[in-house]
């Protein structure tokens, strides 16, 4: 029986820079103010709330099995954007079929991530299927990472924790040693033959197949390819680079990957991916947002077909 999988990644609900507090500017928050002010980041941002809306309405009508989103709810990690995605987002929360890791704009400053603020709001997205008692003692210390789930009987979503906060010239992430140890252990021993969809939010390729840049890229992203091509993953999926693309295993990268881009992002598509396993094959079907509809609609020339094992 066929698995649907709706990929959704960087939605960013950003708060109006006219409205944040100028105590909350003393950080590297200062350095993403000024690229929303100067840059055109927030105009293009402007309508995160209202396509979310649109997107839940979608899941709604068309059901799938599992959503998964690959990081960035927010723009610059203000309480206040945790708030409202969440309650733009609660429908997805209370399904408590949707898995969810942070982005690099999640744990924009130390202070989230010692909080926890992505897991205060959306820590419901952050179950796993694996135990602790499941990874050898050495390795527990990376539980709950990687988050595991089983979706049916052929398929397995991996996800792999990758941001973390960073000084201000740098947005890089980087996949903790022992959490890659977890994660070979996990595609070793625990998923068996299932289909594997390894997430996680930074990108190892670009559209055009090249590493991204040093202080935007996944700090041992070749590393992490490595392990995907080595323990034959499916499909890797993620987000961070605002451009959707669709690699084919063999073109560009050893393993096929897909970014559907960022949902609310008015330079780029404002779109989702829907993956279809069946019988260890994978369809990517893409929705984009309309605007004359203000809905999802099918994107019929963005889809495609990917093979396991291709």
């Amino acid at each position: 029986m066929a698995v649907r999988i709706a990929h959704f990644s960087d939605l960013h609900v950003t708060a109006d820079p006219r409205d944040i507090a100028w105590h909350e500017l003393l950080s590297k928050r200062f350095v993403g103010w000024l690229n929303l002010k100067l840059s055109g980041r927030h105009a293009a941002m402007l309508d995160a709330v209202k396509i979310a809306r649109a997107f839940v309405e979608d899941i709604q009508e068309l059901s799938p099995d599992h959503v998964l989103f690959t990081g960035d709810v927010t723009g610059l990690s203000l309480p206040s954007e945790f708030e409202c995605a969440r309650a733009t987002l609660e429908t997805l929360v209370e399904a408590r079929n949707t898995t969810g890791i942070p982005g690099n704009h999640d744990v924009y400053l130390g202070r989230a991530a010692r909080e926890d603020y992505f897991g205060r709001w959306f820590g419901e997205w952050l179950e796993t299927d694996l135990q602790r008692s499941q990874l050898p003692g050495s390795l527990q210390e990376s539980y709950p990472w990687p988050l595991v789930r089983l979706i049916g009987d052929e398929v397995a979503i991996i996800c792999l924790r990758d941001s973390r906060p960073t000084p201000f010239h740098d947005s890089s992430g980087l996949v903790s040693e022992v959490q890659m140890r977890a994660a070979e252990h996990v595609l070793d021993n625990i998923v068996g033959d299932r289909v594997k969809i390894l997430a996680l939010h930074y990108g190892l390729r670009r559209p055009n197949g090249a590493r991204d840049g040093y202080f935007h890229r996944l700090r041992n992203d070749e590393e992490v390819l490595d392990l995907a091509e080595r323990k034959n993953v499916t499909l890797l999926v993620h987000g961070h680079i605002h451009h959707r693309a669709v690699h084919v295993a063999g073109d560009l990268s050893p393993v096929a990957m897909a970014n559907p881009g960022p949902l609310a992002y008015t330079k780029d598509a404002r779109a989702y991916h829907i993956y279809t396993v069946n019988n260890g094959h994978v369809g990517v079907e893409a929705r984009h947002f309309d605007e004359a509809s203000g809905t999802f609609i099918a994107w019929p020339e963005a889809s495609q077909c990917l093979k396991a094992g291709d």
